[in-house]
């Protein structure tokens, strides 16, 4: 029996270390950026479902008797229902500002309503929206 020498090609161990390192070093920046990515996500959600809530809560003074418009607060889900403190995510405070003075419309019927939001969804920072709402007189 006559044993033939192997000509075999491989990789040597340097070789294979050498590219683990690199794939490595290229891999954990991407985790990184995808942790940033998704914090950027959630903070993006939670400011456009605030601004949502804002107007939800806007246009409804819309429909209120102006001699009933007064300020409030309300404890909210994520979808803007009004939950118990415990389940709240967003704390919406509504002031109303009844015959504004310096605005553009100038009515008996008008008022500025602006919505202050803050809670656990936003980080527990302030958003402030704000509109001139101009409804029934009775």
């Amino acid at each position: 029996m006559q044993i033939r020498p192997h000509s075999t090609r491989a990789f040597t161990l340097l070789e294979v270390a050498l590219a683990a390192a690199i794939v490595g070093a290229v891999i954990i920046p991407l985790l990184g950026l995808m942790a940033v990515g998704l914090n950027t996500y959630q903070s993006s959600n939670s400011d456009m479902r605030s601004a949502l809530i804002a107007q939800k809560l806007i246009a409804a003074n819309q429909m209120i008797p102006y001699g009933q418009l007064a300020g409030k607060t309300y404890l909210l889900d994520f979808d803007g229902n009004e939950v118990p403190e415990r389940d709240a995510v967003f704390r919406a405070r509504m002031l109303v500002e009844k015959n504004p003075s310096g605005g553009v419309v100038q009515s008996a019927n008008a008022a500025r309503v602006s919505v202050l939001l803050s809670g656990p969804a936003l980080q527990n920072q302030t958003n402030t929206f704000s509109s001139l709402v101009v409804n029934r007189g009775y």
